[in-house]
């Protein structure tokens, strides 16, 4: 190894001399230090970087090769089999060493001398000044540090405080309009929202709870679903203000682990037990006609996951309609057999509704589709029944007439003079409880906000409805929208949608029963009410399947 030429370690190989990393002498104290580029340019050496005097040689060494001429060299080295050229210092050292000079121990090479370290004295002068360098390049890193936490959480100019997760089924338009309030939320307060918007929720939240990372607040589309969740769940009483509480009816303050204690609030509600209709097409008093006409009825059973729910819908409303709110009640919270006649009548009336064409036709049409036929230029079909939220799905054009009217005076063998409707609601539950998780729950169900939510949202979509006494009717834009609202302060009247209430496995029986039904109507559905019972029976003898003990106010 060459006098002042430092021993460098190859990655799979020996100690080897590499005369680039020779030790340069050092400038005199007070003296800057002079990097490559500019030792080589005091010399006036070509650019590139330059190997000091070999020893027994006059002037610089070889020049080392510039950014391309090394990729050139990798390129020739590659095809030589990864051999360095002859004269190389690292010649014969590459992927195809010697094997004989493998068989060294390991760390010696028999061909060349270890050179024995070398320590280069620092100046004093030098080790005070860089030890002041150190000193101040720390106190920066440290300002730099802090400077980046209040910066990383500056929302809108403001310091950040804290973030909350939420988890709800709000996608496309709707789940635009909730993040547009979301932001709203943070702008206000300072509090970052993370929000997932899924029409999976239930599969994503079984996942998230299992794993113990649910999120701060979710948004569920049953009180069912809080009945599963009840053991995971806050109470709101000490949670949401007292006037908040008191705004919302019972049925919209689930309490489903029987104690008295609200696991969920309604953050928005909607009306089913509704028919609509083209309102420029069709008077009022010509729908009962229509209703008992075959092929009337516009229905689609497809949903996603959740195909079937049209059906069920159906169903639970012809039970209301037929019978009343008390054994509507009994039949919703498991207390009713599936076999009761009382239930067959109303399987039974609502297979009489659809012909044999018609069933195949709901069978094969989405839920989102098939109201969209009340408006064609020859309808195929002039009543659909669903719930207020699928005005939003009309094309806008036709908004404007569509009009509805209530399921009791056109369901075959309703009570006339009834005024039960069936309601369904999405309500908020916590999982954690932290000062961000109450602030945002408290935010989502006063009137002032929901109110905001209303009359914010913009030109061409539907305005959500709200089960929060305080809101007025005035929020929605027609007398379509006011007529719904007023029906849902009416609590005493209404009762939830019956599967939404029930366990997830007799609901999801439910809706899949309800599509067998459909496809095949004449076999009548006494063989699928037995199968019901079965799973109703299985779930009472089950611990930890809770049924809500009310679902009518």
């Amino acid at each position: 190894m060459g006098a002042g030429a430092r021993a460098v370690r190859h990655p799979r190989c020996t100690a080897v001399a590499h005369p680039a990393l020779s030790a340069a002498p050092l400038p005199p104290p007070g003296q800057p230090m002079a990097g490559r580029g500019d030792r080589a340019a005091a010399r006036g050496d070509p650019p590139g970087l330059l190997h000091p005097p070999h020893p027994g040689t006059a002037g610089p060494g070889p020049r080392h090769p510039a950014p391309d001429e090394h990729r050139l060299q990798r390129r020739r080295d590659h095809r030589q089999g990864g051999r360095h050229p002859a004269g190389h210092p690292l010649a014969g050292r590459g992927r195809r060493l010697d094997p004989a000079r493998r068989r060294g121990p390991r760390g010696a090479d028999p061909g060349r001398a270890p050179a024995a370290h070398r320590r280069v004295p620092v100046p004093a002068a030098m080790s005070a000044r860089t030890r002041s360098f150190n000193v101040t390049a720390a106190v920066l890193g440290l300002w730099l540090v802090v400077l980046s936490a209040v910066g990383a959480g500056d929302t809108g100019g403001r310091q950040s405080r804290g973030s909350v997760s939420v988890l709800a089924t709000w996608t496309g338009d709707e789940g635009a309009a909730f993040r547009d309030l979301l932001q709203s939320f943070t702008d206000e307060s300072g509090i970052r929202v993370d929000y997932q918007g899924t029409t999976a929720l239930r599969e994503v939240l079984s996942s998230e709870v299992k794993a113990g990372t649910p999120p701060d607040i979710a948004v569920l589309p049953s009180p069912g679903e809080l009945a599963t969740y009840a053991d995971a769940l806050v109470p709101l009483e000490k949670v949401l203000p007292r006037d908040t509480l008191a705004a919302y009816g019972p049925l919209w303050k689930p309490a489903p682990r029987g104690d008295g204690a609200v696991y969920g609030i309604a953050v928005k509600a909607d009306l089913k037990s509704i028919v609509w209709y083209d309102a420029a097409r069709h008077k009022r008093r010509e729908l009962p006609a229509l209703a008992a006409r075959d092929g009337q009825w516009c229905a689609g059973m497809g949903g996603d996951a959740t195909s079937g729910w049209p059906g069920t819908d159906w169903i639970e409303d012809i039970l209301l309609q037929q019978q009343g709110k008390a054994v509507y009640e009994d039949w919703a919270t498991g207390a009713l057999a599936w076999t009761d006649p009382r239930i067959g009548q109303a399987w039974r009336t609502w297979g009489s509704l659809f012909g044999k064409g018609a069933a195949r036709t709901a069978l094969l049409t989405d839920f989102r589709d098939a109201g969209r036929k009340l408006f064609a230029a020859r309808p195929p079909c002039a009543l659909e029944h669903q719930g207020s939220f699928i005005r939003g799905g009309y094309p806008p054009k036709d908004r404007a007439h569509a009009s509805f009217a209530f399921s009791t005076g056109l369901i075959p063998g309703a009570d006339r003079a009834s005024t039960a409707r069936e309601v369904s609601a999405d309500f908020a539950a916590m999982f954690h409880e932290t000062p961000q998780s109450r602030r945002l729950l408290a935010y989502l169900t006063s009137a002032k906000v929901q109110t905001a939510w209303a009359e914010n949202t913009p030109s061409g979509r539907t305005r959500p409805f709200f089960a929060n006494g305080d809101v007025p009717v005035t929020v929605q834009p027609d007398d379509v929208g006011e007529k719904i609202a007023k029906a849902l302060k009416n609590s005493r009247s209404l009762c939830l949608d019956a599967s939404d209430a029930m366990p997830t496995r007799m609901r999801l029986a439910f809706q899949r029963a309800a599509l067998a039904y459909l496809s095949e109507v004449a076999k009548g559905p006494d063989a699928l009410l037995t199968s019901l019972e079965k799973v109703r029976t299985d779930l009472h003898d089950e611990r930890g399947r809770p049924w809500l003990s009310t679902v009518c106010g």
